[in-house]
């Protein structure tokens, strides 16, 4: 009787009923015989009490025989272990959450550590050749186009001046230089580049600006830098046999007050929050 559990007491009560009609109708076949009521009671009782015991014994039996024979077909009953492995599974969703928020701050402080290498070196390289109030306005476009997720569209009230030593090539460097770190568009820094630098790109069409942005990467004042954000920049030297050659330079870390100014303005309420993660950021080295 072992084997009368909540998962096969249906079973059992459904033979039960079958053996107790097979019992009444062993009961009328001694009735007919004519047996004494006693005897007549005494054959239903044992009739049905046998045929449970032989269903029991049977039960006992082929049920390990038949668990092995499904077990060699393959087929698994559901068991306790497959119950915890379901439940790890829904733990596994919110260890996935958790991980993802982890991994979406990382991406946001390697997201703030790059722009504040970009901006770095717009304090490095724009120093030399605009004011200090030229310099603070370029800053806070900057910053103000590298957290766009569209277009840009500056008011020709922030464009800046720069000296006469800084050409239009040196300035498509340069927007190329901040824009590549962001994914940004040839597109939107053409236009970028047109509206804060007016004066400079005034007879200059936007798509001369996108198409010219890498032109002579290695010519002018400010060149092309495919790694402002890392910890080498590239400088042309020229052998005893006049071959041009780029060795790579340690990054000037010594601060000087234009970059030093450029950095106290990122820290004003009035610098846009970061970006979203995964608006331009993508790891791909390739250029904008």
């Amino acid at each position: 009787m072992k084997n009368i559990s909540k998962n096969n007491w249906a079973l059992w009560l459904l033979m039960a009923s079958v053996f107790m009609m097979m019992a009444l109708a062993a009961r009328e076949v001694a009735v007919e015989k004519g047996f004494e009521p006693l005897y007549v009671n005494v054959v239903f009782v044992s009739t049905f009490s046998i045929l449970i015991a032989l269903y029991a014994i049977i039960i006992d039996i082929l049920t390990p025989i038949l668990d092995w024979a499904f077990k060699r077909m393959g087929f698994k009953a559901k068991t306790k272990i497959e119950s915890t492995k379901a439940k790890n599974n829904d733990n596994l969703v919110i260890d996935y959450a958790t991980t993802r928020d982890k991994t979406l701050k990382k991406q946001e402080q390697r997201i703030l550590a790059i722009e504040k290498k970009v901006i770095t070196y717009v304090g490095d390289i724009m120093s030399p050749y605009l004011s200090k109030q030229d310099l603070s306005i370029l800053i806070e476009n900057v910053i103000n186009f590298i957290h766009l997720n569209f277009a840009p569209n500056f008011d020709a009230s922030v464009a800046v001046k720069t000296t006469r030593v800084l050409t239009t090539a040196d300035l498509m460097h340069f927007g190329w230089n901040i824009a590549k770190p962001f994914r940004k568009s040839g597109a939107h820094t053409a236009l970028f580049l047109k509206q804060v630098f007016a004066d400079a790109f005034r007879n200059t069409e936007l798509q001369t600006i996108e198409r010219k942005l890498r032109n002579n990467p290695m010519c002018g004042t400010i060149k092309i830098n495919p790694d402002i954000c890392g910890n080498k920049q590239s400088v042309e030297r020229k052998d005893s046999r006049g071959v041009k050659t780029t060795i790579p330079q340690k990054h000037n870390t010594e601060s000087v007050s234009a970059k030093e100014c450029a950095l106290a303005d990122m820290a004003d309420d009035d610098v846009p929050m970061p970006y979203e993660l995964g608006n331009n950021i993508e790891e791909d080295e390739d250029a904008a």
